[in-house]
């Protein structure tokens, strides 16, 4: 087990043990995992798609 519980995905969060000081190493490391998930992507980082969401209605008149 790490010493920074937060840096291991599971089911049972071991809220007891999180200290303040293992929140910030947990974001960067995450973060840091996430863009290179992105890089690795064949087509690289891309913005949200917004297709899926219905176009605002337009004023009537």
């Amino acid at each position: 087990m790490s010493e920074n519980p937060l840096l291991e995905i599971r089911y049972d969060i071991p809220f007891s043990q999180i200290q303040p000081q293992h929140i910030e190493p947990a974001i960067k490391a995450l973060l840091a995992e996430a863009e290179g998930g992105a890089r690795g992507h064949p087509k690289g980082p891309r913005p949200p798609h917004l297709g899926k969401y219905p176009a605002a209605p337009r004023p009537a008149g």
